[in-house]
């Protein structure tokens, strides 16, 4: 059994510049490649995949973060979203 996520787009992004998204699931966090060049719309159109042993609880929540991308110095959050498994469709 796993929990797939599919990451189309997120809109309405601060700044401008290269992205990267982080999504988390029960501690695990996978990365996006990174996109360069973007303004206020990223889109990632990338599937996750988390391995799980147990049912997932209905209090159990799913993290997407998206950064502006440096190799020099640390990425800066632009946006955070948490949402619960009975919302995520």
């Amino acid at each position: 059994m796993a929990l797939l996520v599919h990451l189309k787009t997120i809109r309405d992004l601060r700044g401008k510049g290269d992205r990267i998204a982080k999504v988390t699931f029960r501690g695990l966090s996978l990365y996006t490649h990174v996109l360069e060049n973007c303004e206020d719309e990223a889109r990632f159109d990338e599937t996750f995949r988390w391995p799980i042993a147990s049912r997932v609880d209905e209090n159990e929540m799913l993290e997407v973060q998206v950064f502006n991308y440096s190799k020099v110095f640390t990425n800066r959050s632009v946006t955070y979203n948490t949402l619960k498994h009975n919302t995520v469709t």
